[in-house]
């Protein structure tokens, strides 16, 4: 109905935003990603869900601002909802970014069907710089057709 459209677009838009990264966050970034980061850093990194890993993700390895996170954060949300099992049986596409067909993203990992930081990995190293650039291109082609 539309009453619950309304409310599901409500919901997205209130989420509240990943916390930004703290400096050392960034330091620690690559050391934490192999699970050798500092033990009060690697037990923040390990607790991370795909919203804060995304954001401490394009903050540390791409040096992308709050207004490229605002975009992400946007985009994915009208994807997927953020949810790492979202599957479009219509088209196949697959997980947080809607990876059609979903097996691209085993680029960043074996367990891309169920992993959300290898979807997550997937989607702002590999799909967005290379065919939009940057989260807010990605988002902007959305916006026009529906679809990135």
């Amino acid at each position: 109905s539309d009453e619950t459209s309304v409310r599901t677009v409500h919901a997205m838009s209130v989420s509240e935003p990943a916390p930004p990264p703290r400096p050392e966050h960034c330091a620690d970034y690559d050391n934490m990603e192999a699970g050798r980061g500092h033990p009060e850093n690697q037990q923040w990194f390990n607790g991370l869900d795909a919203q804060g890993y995304a954001r401490l993700t394009i903050a540390c390895k791409h040096a992308w601002g709050a207004d490229q996170w605002a975009c992400l954060d946007a985009l994915w949300a009208a994807e997927s909802g953020w949810d790492h099992l979202a599957h479009n049986r219509s088209s196949s596409a697959h997980g947080v970014p809607q990876s059609l067909p979903g097996a691209k993203m085993s680029s960043q990992g074996e367990d891309w069907w169920s992993n959300p930081r290898v979807q997550v990995r997937w989607g702002v190293h590999e799909y967005i710089p290379g065919r939009y650039g940057t989260p807010c291109g990605a988002w902007a082609h959305f916006q026009r057709s529906g679809w990135y």
